[in-house]
């Protein structure tokens, strides 16, 4: 049996993403209201900053920062020597971004060094000394067995600070050991602006357009000389260069905003917790993330354990005990299902420091090393909220492998293993067995193949067995009900992610579209009509729809039928477009 989700009434990541269509850049804003930031999330150039605002002042002087820009230098100890710096948005391409109303994590894979990626990870910071941090990782999925033949990264990060909204009236000066400071000499406001880096070992600034065009250029090291103004200053930050060999994981940070701007020396990097909580905004809803230290293992990153509402007392609050991963991969048409902590090891965990709203980590398959696991999960406030939970699938050797994931979950209401439930349509719900009035709670998935709930032992035991279709009965109860969905087998297709996920929570929950966003839940991508979910067909209905948005799509304004590339778009309705329809065609989940 295989089942076909419409999406209507659960618009789980909402039309923005049903529709395939590129999105516009994200604002991000400081819990405090007082920080703003526009983040680029399109190809190599997400995770980049557009803007950077401070809202106390006022309107002319709100602007402090026009735009940042990454680069890197990779090569191979063979070719270190002659390897150049150069732009991450021309040699990287988008696999996943999440955001989360103040934070962001971004994954890029590398278009010439195949198996590197990058995670880009930003959160906004409070207060009179708050600004924005971000965090850049690099990691090499498959790494040469051959010392040589290893990567070496060195990564830049450039800033165009233009200080109260000024582009040709601001000075600045470098500080020793870790910023350039920057204010505007004819407002008067006496601000004074930070870029400053984490273990910095070369900086550089010059007038206007110098900067960029020396690292364009492929400047190698920055001359640690730095230009005073007045004029409009550009400066670099570099950091030091870092071999990828089995397991490394390269990680910098950086931090633009108010002066005293802190970088933590934790930020960017794993907890050193066995699990982290994340909060809804509205202080109703909790959730420990599994971080993947200690017991059972690095593989565990990104599990769930005591999903909470805390509209009820203690102890009863407690309503989720667990949910966790199965997983199947091959490269031919057979598929056998085993936990994904078995097979997975956490690359990256990022988890806010000031604020605990997303929870990102990023998993390597061991077995088939380059095949990554990206798993963001956050609380939904409000009487319909949880938690909500985006996996994504990724091979970043393009080997045409088949991927299905599987999703169980153990609820256990008002702290209670005695459960009575049942499934309808998209979701497992159930309630406390001892009490009749009690909260009904969901468990939800918004496309899916097979589902199955029962004992937990008895659902684990099953899907330990390597089934990976379930056998579509329900247990009622009352009993201690778990519950699994095993989503469709899926090929993945050169450079695009997998991407599913769940929902555990109150009767109703749905997942916003400002949480992974662009993306796509339904793997369909030539579905686009009728808008804005599609029927699940790709036919004549959808070969009109490209046909209709024909040329070039109207920048913030709807363009369904920029299909390619899939799921991200380039701003253009064309043949590509018409192919992908075409070799798309009939039903998106055949029987």
């Amino acid at each position: 049996m295989s089942r076909r989700l419409i999406l209507t009434t659960f618009t789980l990541f909402g039309s923005v993403l049903m529709n395939h269509r590129a999105a516009a850049d994200i604002t991000l804003t400081s819990p405090d209201g007082r920080w703003q930031a526009v983040i680029e999330d399109e190809g190599g150039a997400v995770g980049q900053c557009n803007g950077l605002r401070d809202i106390d002042q006022v309107a002319a002087y709100e602007p402090f920062l026009a735009n940042t820009k990454h680069y890197v230098r990779i090569g191979t100890s063979l070719s270190w020597a002659t390897a150049v710096t150069s732009p991450m948005e021309d040699n990287f391409s988008k696999l996943s971004f999440a955001y989360s109303g103040n934070t962001f994590t971004a994954v890029l894979r590398s278009n010439t060094q195949q198996g590197v990626i990058a995670v880009v990870h930003g959160e906004m910071v409070d207060g009179a000394a708050g600004g924005l941090r971000v965090s850049l990782s690099f990691h090499d999925t498959d790494p040469s067995a051959i010392v040589l033949g290893q990567y070496n990264v060195k990564p830049f990060v450039y800033a165009n600070m233009n200080v109260d909204g000024q582009m040709t009236n601001n000075v600045g000066s470098w500080v020793a050991p870790d910023r350039f400071t920057q204010s505007a000499n004819n407002t008067g406001t006496g601000n004074i602006r930070w870029f400053r880096g984490r273990d910095v070992v070369g900086h550089q600034s010059e007038f206007h357009s110098f900067m960029q065009d020396a690292l364009e250029n492929g400047l190698q090291e920055l001359d640690n000389t730095s230009v005073g103004g007045p004029s409009d200053i550009n400066a670099s930050l570099s950091f030091a260069a870092s071999g990828l060999g089995p397991g490394n994981v390269h990680t910098i940070a950086y931090a633009i905003g108010n002066q005293n701007i802190s970088i933590p020396s934790g930020f960017g990097l794993p907890p050193n917790a066995g699990a982290v909580s994340i909060n809804s905004t509205d202080g109703r809803w909790s959730s420990l993330i599994r971080t993947g230290l200690g017991t059972p293992g690095l593989g565990s990153a990104g599990e769930i354990d005591n999903v909470m509402d805390f509209i009820e007392p203690a102890p009863t609050a407690l309503f989720a005990s667990h949910a966790a991963y199965w997983f199947s991969a091959q490269n031919t048409l057979g598929l056998w299902s085993s936990p994904l902590r078995d097979w997975f090891q956490r690359v990256t965990f990022h988890y806010p420091t000031d604020t605990t709203s997303l929870v990102s980590t990023v998993l390597n398959h061991q077995t088939w090393p380059g095949l990554i696991c990206i798993i963001d999960a956050k609380m939904i406030s409000g009487n319909a909220g949880g938690l909500v939970v985006c996996i994504k699938f990724a091979d970043t050797l393009n080997r045409g492998l088949n991927v299905q994931p599987m999703v169980y979950a153990d609820l256990d209401c008002q702290n209670n293993i005695s459960n009575t439930g049942d499934f309808m349509a998209d979701h497992f719900h159930q309630k406390s067995a001892d009490d009749p009035s009690s909260p009904v709670r969901w468990f939800r998935a918004p496309s899916f193949a097979s589902h199955f709930s029962n004992f937990p032992s008895v659902v684990q035991a099953t899907l330990n067995s390597g089934i990976t279709e379930l056998p579509n009965t329900v247990m009622t109860g009352p009993a201690n009900i778990a519950a699994a969905f095993a989503f469709h087998p899926w090929p993945l297709a050169p450079n695009e992610p997998y991407v599913n996920g769940f929902a555990i929570g109150n009767s109703g929950i749905t997942i916003p579209s400002s949480f992974v966003f662009p993306s796509a839940w339904f793997t369909c991508p030539s579905d686009i009509a009728p808008a804005p979910a599609g029927d699940g067909l790709v036919n004549v209905s959808d070969l009109l729809g490209v046909i209709a948005d024909w040329g070039t799509c109207s920048k913030g304004l709807p363009c369904d039928g920029d299909i390619e590339p899939t799921f991200i778009g380039n701003g253009q309705v064309n043949v590509e477009d018409l192919l992908n329809v075409i070799g798309s065609w009939g039903d998106c989940y055949p029987e």
